[in-house]
């Protein structure tokens, strides 16, 4: 296999070095090689200026090498008059790959120029740009040297208000407003038109419908001296057409809020004319509703998302939030907000909402693989959603699942572990709990989730989880995310346990692994954070940081010492209806930062940590709660359930190898191919670990010491091919261990330099959606 590995690589390379990165650049062109900037001293971030080159070199992988080129070049020159087989080939090596960048004079001057209005725009007034080429062996590389100058910083601001005293009036005591100009900052263009949008709005936060930022100018006076300048905004007047025709400057208006209609279409795209024939309705609050047959949704739930009313001054702050609010409900495919100026002596703006309608049922499918060491495991999940049950974007949900995993090696169980069940979750686009106004409601945007499933897990007994919960989800900006646990109970039952356990446990007295395979119960709360804008289209790069905190036992506890429930005698803790339950606190931390190279490839940065720790009535933190390494999301060389905890081997007793602690970083580059493919090669790092010796006695080596943890991370590679098709994406990832923690008495934790075994050192995994 080692021999295999190793010729696989040689061939690759061999066809990459004999492939030249100048094989389609004609006679007399040159490959643009590289492209550099010369700044000394400078303020602002190189890159932002390197993004003002009009033509950039081939793409280098981590800086290294021209893969895409070489991919180009690898396609013959011929290949469209040769058999069907090697044209189609040349076509998909020159779709997979990237055409050389050949050196074009007129795009560097342009470029030259560009970077010149960029350091003026930034404050450098004086900066002036040159460049020089440098030619050898059919390749370019381009030197760009900028001479910034001295940059001029702003002395003083005022702002001229033409006499409104309104309009000064809301700028001067507006408690949420703050100027972006400070003395001393840079005369940067940039942030002259970000206060324009700033002060824009502001006042259209205070009825003024039609101002925007066009109606701020600035003025800078740079004979101040010493490279300073003043800066005076001044507020233009509102320009007015007569009925004449002619046009004439008139203090800004405030306006009103009109009449409310919401129009709800039967289906997503409708036609001018048909709405037309809708029927309509009023609600309570006076809002006109439009409908064919029958609104799709209750009038109170459009009330309460609307959230201005007639009569009000006119505040796109409210109109944003409304259209977010409509936009979150499951059962909106889209919606959209228009204000119509109704041109009377009341100034007021007539608002009509629309909403397009998504489908109201739908089907979902899951399927996970892995295989190791010649075991094989899969699993599936089947989802049907009803988006709007009660005509108010409640959204019902069923799923069944199953997952079937290998466990040969193991003579303590079938030689398989099945797990099924079903869960039913109700998601409510609104807060239900006692005691809240309903003002209070309607401000924020928040979910309730009812949920409720049943499990079982059959590996030479029976073991039945009832789970039920209670949760609040809401949303602050678009991508802040909040989540309140504010009921999550599970009960597991044992059944055809004693066997197992008699001859499990004879030789193995871990009381974490006993206590978690004997009934037991967990009421834990929680709470979540999340900053989430990967979903974002307009960004390049984003991020995703991830905070929860959980505590269970903590209400049991109370309820045992008031109502003096039983103590089970041979285990000493305390039961609630017989049943002991848990007590444990956990904590976990995620970030991710997904970083734009180009609009074919990216670089995905991954890091999760967690700590579990049990007190009072637990000796361990139950299973459910528990840490584990390995599978298509954590170290991809190892599958799921198999690695740590510490450098505790292998046994395929996944029993055994979970944790208190988890660490996990992954590195992942992501190369868009052609058609829906992508490719992907990664590098994981990782293991979990526990926390209590005298406890872990069938975990010998899994303790987590300060001083030795770091020599127990677990390291994997591979690559991956990824089918993206838009709703959803396919994944097929092969990892490779490289370091081996379980090894490291044997002295052959390094797997490359040992002798590799595709049985042992191979995972494959097959998966839906990315792993972070």
């Amino acid at each position: 296999m080692k021999k295999a590995y190793l010729l696989v690589i040689t061939i690759f390379l061999i066809l990459f070095s004999a492939c030249s990165p100048v094989k389609y650049v004609a006679d007399g062109d040159f490959l643009l090689d590289d492209v550099k900037l010369d700044v000394r001293n400078s303020q602002l971030k190189e890159n932002d200026a390197k993004s003002y080159i009009r033509q950039q070199p081939n793409l280098k992988i981590f800086g290294l090498f021209r893969a895409h080129l070489r991919l180009y070049s690898l396609s013959r020159k011929d290949s469209i008059k040769r058999n069907g087989r090697v044209r189609h080939l040349g076509r998909a090596l020159r779709k997979m790959g990237e055409p050389p960048v050949i050196y074009n004079s007129m795009m560097r001057i342009q470029s030259e120029r560009q970077l010149e209005k960029y350091y003026r725009a930034k404050g450098f007034m004086n900066a002036k740009v040159s460049s020089d080429v440098e030619f050898k062996k059919k390749r370019a590389v381009v030197t760009y040297h900028v001479d910034e100058g001295v940059p001029f910083r702003i002395e003083n601001i005022d702002f001229d208000y033409r006499g409104d005293t309104a309009i000064q009036k809301i700028v001067e005591t507006d408690r949420f407003y703050e100027s972006k100009l400070k003395t001393g900052m840079l005369f940067d263009s940039d942030e002259l038109d970000a206060e324009r949008n700033n002060m824009s709005s502001l006042l259209r936060r205070h009825g003024y419908f039609y101002f925007t930022k066009d109606y701020i100018t600035y003025t800078a006076d740079t004979t101040v001296g010493d490279h300073k300048v003043d800066i005076t905004l001044e507020l233009k007047p509102f320009s007015k057409t007569r009925s004449d025709g002619s046009r004439v400057d008139v203090p800004h208006t405030k306006y009103k809020i009109g009449d409310i209609s919401v129009v709800t279409l039967d289906k997503p795209n409708v036609s001018y004319t048909e709405v037309l024939a809708y029927d309509s309705a009023r609600t309570e609050e006076g809002i006109l509703m439009k409908y064919l047959h029958k609104p799709f949704l209750r009038s109170s739930v459009i009330e309460d998302n609307v959230m201005f009313s007639k009569g009000e001054l006119y505040n796109s702050m409210r109109s944003d939030f409304t259209l977010s609010k409509f936009n979150s409900l499951g059962v909106v495919r889209a919606a959209y907000i228009n204000f119509n100026d109704k041109h009377n002596d009341a100034n007021e703006v007539d608002c009509q909402i629309t909403l397009s309608p998504t489908k109201m049922k739908s089907i979902s499918a899951n399927v996970e693989a892995t295989t190791t060491s010649g075991d094989f495991g899969f699993g599936g999940t089947l989802g049907w959603s009803h988006h709007n049950i009660f005509h108010g974007s409640e959204c019902l949900t069923f799923k069944i699942s199953y997952s079937q995993e290998a466990i040969s090696g193991m003579d303590i169980t079938d030689d398989k572990i099945r797990d099924y069940g079903a869960s039913v979750t109700l998601a409510i686009p609104r807060v239900l709990f006692p005691f809240l106004t309903r003002d209070f409601k309607r401000r924020i945007n928040a979910n309730t989730e009812l949920h409720a499933a049943f499990s079982v897990q059959q590996m030479g007994y029976r073991r039945d989880q009832l789970s039920l919960g209670w949760k609040y989800k809401w949303q602050r900006r678009r991508f802040y995310n909040f989540e309140i646990d504010f009921l999550d109970y599970n009960l597991v039952k044992m059944e055809d346990a004693d066997a197992f356990r008699d001859k499990y446990f004879n030789e193995h007295t871990n009381p974490i692994l006993l206590y978690n395979y004997t009934d037991h119960q967990i009421l834990c709360t929680g709470f979540t954070y999340t900053f989430d804008n990967m979903s974002s289209k307009r960004l390049l790069n984003k991020k995703l940081f991830k905070a929860s905190f959980e505590t269970g036992g903590n209400t049991f506890q109370l309820f045992s010492h008031i109502c003096k429930f039983d103590t089970d005698e041979f285990s000493g803790k305390n039961m609630i209806f017989e049943v002991p339950y848990s007590q444990y606190v956990k904590t976990e931390l995620e970030y991710a930062f997904n970083q734009y190279i180009n609009e074919k490839c990216r670089i995905v940065y991954h890091a999760k940590a967690g700590v579990a720790v049990p007190y009072g009535n637990s000796d361990g933190v139950p299973f459910e709660k528990r840490f584990y390494g390995g599978g298509a999301s954590g170290v991809r060389g190892w599958a799921v359930r198999t690695l740590g905890p510490g450098k505790f081997p292998s046994t395929n007793d996944y029993l055994a190898q979970t944790g208190d602690i988890n660490l996990l970083l992954n590195l992942e580059y992501r190369i868009k191919l052609f058609w829906k493919l992508e490719l992907a090669t990664f590098v994981d790092a990782g293991n979990v670990w526990t926390l209590y010796k005298d406890k872990n006695e069938d975990q010998q080596g899994g303790e987590f010491f300060i001083n030795e943890f770091y020599k127990q991370i677990a390291l994997a590679g591979g690559a991956g091919l990824r089918i993206d098709f838009s709703y959803f994406l396919i994944r097929f990832d092969l990892g490779l261990k490289f370091h081996d923690p379980s090894r490291i008495d044997k002295g052959t934790q390094w797997r490359t330099a040992h002798g590799m075994n595709w049985d042992d050192d191979f995972s494959f995994h097959f998966a839906v959606g990315y792993p972070f």
